[in-house]
């Protein structure tokens, strides 16, 4: 085999083995809707076990984690920030607005109570305009959403990136 070959199959195998480790991927999508509106969704995922992930397409076989998203979403120049949760262990981890308890915290900061309205699989952050502003100037991100059981769940997000789709944004008319 000539070296180039050797080289690219070293290549493709180190990074074959090396995209197992944990990344900061934010999927964005920007579409108009069918009446016509700008319609923005950014999302990154955190799994139980393995922290924040970019390869949904690995959970296919794995339905014994916890996916937390966060989320960012700008429709008609309305603006939501919610963590949705796509599987969970029991139902005692289910979240409603009276009995929910979300504790936020940004970077190595103090952790905070931060208000939301809750549905039984996503939280939705209120103060929007301030708690996205808060996301896009800090590094990391972690939420702890507690039911009235007591069960909940916890995520850890970095931010890296996040701070790039502020145009995206504005482009569907939400102010950042």
């Amino acid at each position: 085999m000539n070296r180039k070959v050797v080289s690219v199959l070293l290549t493709t195998l180190a990074f074959t083995f090396s995209s197992t480790s944990v990344s900061q991927a934010w999927f964005v999508s920007s579409k108009k809707d069918d009446f016509g509106s700008n319609y923005v969704t950014i999302n990154t995922y955190y799994v139980s076990d393995l922290g924040q992930f970019d390869d949904l397409q690995e959970l296919a076989d794995r339905d014994d984690e916890i996916l937390i998203s966060l989320t960012i979403r700008c429709r008609d120049r309305v603006l939501e920030v919610y963590s949705g949760y796509l599987h969970t262990v029991s139902d005692d981890t289910v979240l409603d607005d009276s009995q929910s308890k979300v504790q936020v915290k940004f970077n190595n900061g103090k952790v905070k109570n931060w208000p939301v309205s809750s549905t039984p699989s996503a939280v939705f952050y209120e103060n929007t305009k301030v708690f996205l502003k808060t996301l896009l100037a800090s590094k990391s991100f972690a939420v702890r959403a507690q039911g009235d059981t007591g069960l909940g769940v916890a995520a850890n997000f970095k931010l890296s990136g996040l701070s790039g789709y502020k145009s995206t944004l504005k482009s569907a008319g939400c102010s950042v």
